[in-house]
């Protein structure tokens, strides 16, 4: 029942042929949410080979709670200790439109709860182990895919922070070509745990600037070009929200399922038979040059260019109505956040990614520290940056 919910082989394009090898993992939360290994064969033009399916959702925004971390850590542990069975390791979740990272108002409410300061190391301890969970499973990502399993995740729908880091996670990308990553959290008062390390991992300095310090959405076609995807298929039509219409969207999730699925299979057994066939673009392309993106960071990082933005009652307008005004140059971001990155980023400059591996706990516990640190000193903007970001509104923070 597992393999037919998971693998749907009447869905699939398949140009092999896939047998069902058992379930070694599956568990749902209290989010209405489970995650699913599952052991595959797959036989196409003489290869014979066996790997894991990890599965994962959480509707209708499929956001990584804290729950959904601690049953991806324990699916991940058990293909960890079995890997030397499986050749690949293929990652994906439903074809929905949005993905959203962390809980906000999970973390709102307990941040709240605690913000002040007799109360605040109880919010940063649990904010800790949180992260490390986050940490962990990038360290098991790279442990499984050391061992030479190719890991791909299948990259769908608008991946907002966690969820956008948690694709990073794994060596190989391929991507719905309507699909885009958003590291947003410079605009609610943190900054990515993990994702700007993965992000220096697949792409130059360049890049991995503009995508984090900017914290724009950025479609598939141009992650691809900057060498941070290493496919985009390309599929028509729009996703379905299963908010607004659920046959509709579990029809559509289906019809993906059958060309992307195969998509990944299909990359495995090339990755297998010639890895440098798979790798990213050759030529890396920068999004941004550097001094449009430090002519946005200068506006957006002041609070007193939004002031326009804020309603006669001293509320602020929604996002979207704000997007549609004359004089908006993007999503307000908050200058710490900005400066806690750039320190970061500057500890990987003319690293290369030999260097970037060697170095990886030491830079990751880093990471985890400075967003830490803002959670320690800035508590009362990053409440307003997740008010705001629950509210869809413009966020203004405080001087």
């Amino acid at each position: 029942m597992v393999f037919d919910d998971v693998i749907r082989t009447e869905k699939l394009r398949l140009k092999g042929k896939i047998e069902d090898m058992g379930c070694i993992y599956a568990h749902d939360y209290p989010e209405n949410g489970y995650v699913i290994a599952q052991q595959i064969r797959y036989t196409n033009n003489g290869m014979n080979m066996q790997g894991a399916v990890l599965f994962y959702q959480n509707p209708p925004m499929h956001q990584l709670s804290d729950s959904a971390l601690a049953e991806h850590m324990a699916a991940l542990k058990i293909i960890n200790k079995n890997k030397k069975y499986y050749n690949f390791l293929i990652a994906f979740g439903r074809h929905h439109p949005y993905h959203a990272g962390a809980d906000i108002k999970e973390n709102y409410a307990r941040l709240k709860k605690n913000s002040e300061e007799s109360k605040l190391p109880e919010y940063l301890n649990w904010s800790d182990q949180r992260l490390s969970k986050f940490v962990g499973m990038a360290q098991l990502i790279d442990e499984i895919s050391a061992s030479g399993v190719v890991a791909v995740s299948i990259a769908s729908g608008y991946m907002i922070g966690a969820s956008g880091e948690k694709t990073l996670m794994f060596p190989y990308v391929i991507a719905d070509s309507r699909s885009k990553i958003q590291l947003k959290e410079p605009t609610l008062g943190i900054m990515p745990v993990v994702g700007v390390y993965l992000l220096r991992r697949k792409t130059n300095q360049e890049n991995t600037s503009s995508i984090v310090l900017t914290a724009d959405p950025f479609k598939a076609q141009d992650l691809y070009g900057m060498g941070i995807f290493n496919r985009v298929i390309q599929i028509d039509g729009p996703y379905v929200d299963p908010n607004k219409d659920i046959s509709s969207a579990q029809k559509e999730d289906d019809r993906t399922h059958g060309i992307m699925f195969p998509a990944a299979l299909d990359f495995v057994v090339d990755a297998l038979q010639s890895p440098d066939s798979v790798k990213s673009q050759p030529q890396i392309h920068n999004i941004m040059g550097r001094s449009e993106l430090e002519q946005q960071i200068a506006f957006r990082t002041n609070p007193y260019n939004y002031l326009g933005f804020r309603k006669s009652d001293g509320s602020t307008m929604k996002l979207r109505e704000a997007q549609q005004k004359d004089g908006w140059r993007g999503t307000p971001l908050f200058r710490p956040s900005i400066d806690s990155i750039q320190y970061f980023l500057d500890q990987m400059n003319g690293l290369d990614t030999e260097e970037l591996g060697k170095r990886r706990d030491e830079l990751l516990k880093l990471e985890k520290r400075l967003d830490l640190g803002l959670y320690k000193r800035h508590a009362s903007n990053i409440l307003i940056g997740f008010e705001s970001a629950i509210g869809g509104k413009v966020v203004i923070f405080n001087v």
